[in-house]
């Protein structure tokens, strides 16, 4: 639960209707849309170009809805920055800890994939390619009982690029602007006793 809006779709300002024309483009690009061709061209079997088209649109823009807490706790994981709240002696269970992190930035690299089915077939996937560079500053964390119960993310600014096979989406800088409220996270997210790299 949040009453900050973070996601990737509205730091980067993209609009669900700026999408369609991109995702055409980027199936022209691929193999998919000769083999979407090839089984209308079957004639035994009807498929919908449109609906295929609709539901790949809806499943980028829900792709794009990230939320800013999953990529910075995954960064803050990777470089260990939190892992001295696992310590009990330190933190007892039932007392919280607010944690003010220090100006820092992080950059991550996402790539989720659609899968296209056609007459509960696969015919093809869709590769998402999301680099975002995030400049955080006054980021403050409640920590309790080895978990991070409240992410208030402070002032954010950065860089994002977003493609779709290759096909650009988006790819802009943002200004440092205040993100307001405070991101719920029940039960919280465990703090690991061993972080993997990411």
């Amino acid at each position: 639960m949040s009453d900050t809006d973070a996601t990737l779709t509205k730091i980067l300002s993209i609009e669900v209707t700026d999408l369609p024309p991109i995702v055409a483009a980027a199936l022209e690009s691929t193999d998919m849309m000769s083999a979407l061709k090839k089984q209308l061209l079957k004639g035994a079997e009807q498929v919908d170009l449109d609906s295929i088209f609709g539901a790949i649109v809806e499943k980028l823009h829900a792709l794009l809805e990230l939320d800013l807490s999953d990529v910075v706790l995954a960064a803050w994981n990777k470089y260990e920055l939190l892992s001295e709240y696992r310590d009990e002696e330190k933190y007892p269970p039932d007392e919280s800890v607010l944690v003010t992190l220090a100006k820092h930035s992080l950059s991550s690299e996402h790539r989720p994939s659609i899968q296209v089915l056609a007459n509960d077939k696969e015919i093809g996937e869709l590769t998402v390619t999301i680099n975002l560079t995030l400049h955080l500053e006054g980021a403050v964390l409640r920590v309790q009982d080895k978990r991070v119960r409240e992410i208030r993310l402070g002032e954010v600014g950065g860089e994002g690029r977003i493609a779709c096979e290759e096909i650009e989406i988006v790819s802009r800088e943002f200004d440092p602007k205040s993100l307001p409220g405070a991101i719920i996270l029940d039960p919280g997210w465990e703090i690991p006793a061993n972080p993997a790299p990411q």
